[in-house]
């Protein structure tokens, strides 16, 4: 009786579980704001340093 008790807890607890990751899933898709790319923010680093050592040899 507490086993079949056990095991009906469990499944309904399966199906909460799988309602909620049908609804909201584990590794959705980030919210706000979008971040740059890499590959464009390190080139963006890279011309910013450019810039500032080419500076520093004219002067």
């Amino acid at each position: 009786m507490v086993a079949a008790g056990i095991t009906d807890a469990m499944i309904q607890y399966e199906k909460t579980a799988e309602a909620i990751y049908s609804k909201n899933p584990k590794h959705g898709k980030a919210q706000g704001i979008k971040m740059l790319d890499t590959s464009r923010l390190v080139a963006i680093f890279a011309g910013i340093f450019v810039v500032v050592i080419g500076i520093s040899q004219l002067m």
